[in-house]
């Protein structure tokens, strides 16, 4: 029995009533097209290299199968496969795809042809990635190449996904309330407070929800946090034994983040968890105290949803120092609460400011002249002199040698 491979994933079909299915990731083609498909690549490529195709497939939808797939990889497993078979049709869309422009997505989805089960598959790929300029290509696409039963399910998929594009679902540069800061392992705690935090009407960004999951969906993650933690007030931060692991991003990057560079946003810390069932460890513990320093948690619901409201409408007095005492007032008292000084000037009371006195300014008085001119005589004869007292010098030295001479003699 010839091999006929899953174009999607790579492994070999198994035939049942009426089709093809593939055991790993499920996909069904007719009986025609993975005749076809078998007879086009037995006719190019020999068992060797169908084997390395179905591995290179696998690979492809592994990389293309994971939550928070990488560009990097996704475009290093599609180059593998059409190093095979140049015309891997499901490799050629993740290649296509790939591109920055939508346009070179757009023009390869305009007359493609092929299975249903690759079809869904490219649907599948591009709602995790989807671009308002793809769209109006993919639900053409859809027309031609998904059966009626199941279209009308594909496309609402595609117009939903395109109107959460225009409401800004995954815009991190929305302007927000809330950041919701958490572990991936407490996810049914995290839904409660997304739920809670939601029905008392502040939004919320939350990362499983608010970023795409799609094509370089790695390589950006980190900047897209960033971006959205600058545009939100509040940060709420589901603290338990997962979410305080160094190991994890909302300690390791997320509170870290807005502990350096975000000391003015607010911040809220919420126990899921008691601290001690499972300390943090040093670490941890350090960068915890850093962020939410001289703030307590809190615990209860109602608590939680007060303290978002607080710090996003109440805005903090500043306070006022005391001229006379120096002890701090709030700014809207007039008068010092411990000694009873005035904090402000009563306007009614100020003194018109004194015009400043005209200073003349000091004339250059020249010195007296006779020493003026010992000055002039001094600076004259200090060039003028020097020969003199070399000759002096230089004769007194020969009288003093003549005289040493009649001394010996003697």
């Amino acid at each position: 029995m010839e091999r006929k491979l899953c174009t999607n994933c790579g492994s070999d079909l198994i035939q049942k009533d009426g089709f093809f299915e593939c055991p790993y990731c499920g996909a069904r083609f007719a009986i025609d097209d993975g005749e076809k498909e078998a007879e086009a690549i037995r006719s190019a490529l020999s068992d060797i290299k169908i084997e390395q195709l179905s591995n290179a497939r696998r690979l492809l939808y592994d990389a293309t199968h994971t939550r928070n797939p990488s560009l990097k990889k996704v475009h290093e497993a599609a180059s593998y496969v059409l190093a095979i078979h140049p015309e891997d049709i499901l490799a050629k869309f993740y290649e296509a795809d790939g591109d920055d422009d939508p346009a070179v997505l757009n023009a390869f989805l305009k007359d493609l042809s092929c299975e249903e089960a690759l079809a869904k598959e490219i649907v599948r790929w591009s709602l995790l990635s989807l671009d308002s300029r793809n769209v109006g290509p993919l639900k053409n696409f859809v027309e031609r190449n998904v059966e009626i039963d199941s279209r009308l399910d594909v496309l609402t998929q595609i117009e939903d996904e395109a109107d959460k594009l225009e409401e800004g679902l995954y815009s991190p540069s929305l302007p927000r309330d809330v950041f919701l800061c958490y572990s991936s392992s407490n996810m049914p705690e995290v839904l409660e407070v997304l739920d809670l935090l939601e029905d008392n009407g502040f939004t919320v960004f939350a990362a499983f929800r608010n970023l795409r999951h799609g094509k370089g969906a790695v390589e950006n993650y980190l900047s897209a946090i960033h971006e959205a933690l600058e545009n939100c007030k509040v940060l709420v931060y589901l603290s338990s034994k997962s979410s305080r692991s160094i190991q994890r991003d909302a300690l390791k990057d997320e509170i870290t983040y807005v502990s350096r560079n975000l000391p003015k946003m607010k911040r809220v810390e919420y126990i899921l968890q008691d601290y001690e069932t499972y300390p943090p460890s040093l670490m941890a513990r350090k960068l915890i105290k850093e962020c939410f320093k001289g703030l307590e948690w809190c615990q209860d619901p109602e608590d939680l949803v007060q303290r978002v409201y607080d710090a996003i409408n109440v805005k903090e007095e500043k306070n006022i120092a005391c001229p006379k005492c120096g002890k701090k007032n709030p700014s809207s008292s007039h008068y010092c609460f411990s000694c009873g000084a005035p904090l402000r000037e009563d306007p009614k009371k100020k003194e018109t400011p004194k015009p400043k006195a005209k200073v003349e300014e000091s004339k250059w008085v020249d010195p007296d002249k006779p020493f003026r001119w010992l000055f002039v005589l001094i600076c004259v004869a200090i060039p003028l002199g020097w020969p003199i007292a070399i000759a002096y010098t230089v004769l007194y030295l020969i009288a003093y040698f003549q005289k040493q001479r009649r001394i010996n003699r003697k």
